[in-house]
């Protein structure tokens, strides 16, 4: 199933961004060995963002099993497609930094702040048809936004230009996600 998605991921970034299988984004690679400069912002936000991308990753991946609607499933596939390769990238800024990995074993990242809780994805995960569909959007948009948020605050407190750049770049991307769930909505 995990191929199928990544490939319909790779086919819609290619179909909207017009790039080649070997582009990309110049923030989605691993940092210089020069960008060391970074404060606790910068710390915070990769620890905090690692588990919440994962989460993204984790309710796509249940929304291209259980979700009834074409657009539903469509959405789902296209928020992957910087997911897994900027948690890499913030993982190893974190390494370079010295700085723990977020421990995701210890709380799932469902208990921090802008994560869905355990309880609403086990009820979505109960879910079937268009009662699905409706509650993935919705929670969706609310993890959707919480990311911005997270993204923004890096954007103005901290002090890493590669991670600066990426929170733009999760800002840009995850607006222009929530407008296509709100039509859907």
């Amino acid at each position: 199933m995990r191929t199928g998605l990544m490939a319909i991921v790779a086919a819609i970034a290619m179909a909207v961004t017009g790039c080649s299988s070997t582009g990309g984004s110049s923030t989605a690679t691993a940092p210089p060995a020069g960008a060391s400069t970074h404060n606790q912002a910068d710390v915070k936000f990769a620890q905090d963002m690692i588990p919440h991308h994962q989460q993204t990753i984790q309710m796509a991946d249940l929304a291209t099993q259980q979700a009834t609607g074409q657009e539903v499933k469509i959405v789902a596939a296209s928020v992957l497609s910087a997911e897994e390769k900027e948690i890499q990238t913030m993982k190893g800024w974190l390494s370079q930094w010295g700085a723990s990995q977020p421990d995701a074993a210890a709380h799932g990242g469902h208990d921090m702040p802008g994560m869905i809780s355990t309880t609403d994805m086990k009820a979505l995960q109960g879910l079937s048809g268009e009662a699905f569909d409706k509650k993935w959007l919705e929670l969706i948009e609310k993890h959707l936004e919480s990311g911005v948020t997270m993204a923004k605050t890096l954007v103005s407190e901290g002090q890493n230009p590669n991670a600066k750049a990426m929170a733009n770049e999760i800002i840009e991307n995850q607006e222009a996600k929530i407008k296509e769930v709100k039509a859907l909505s």
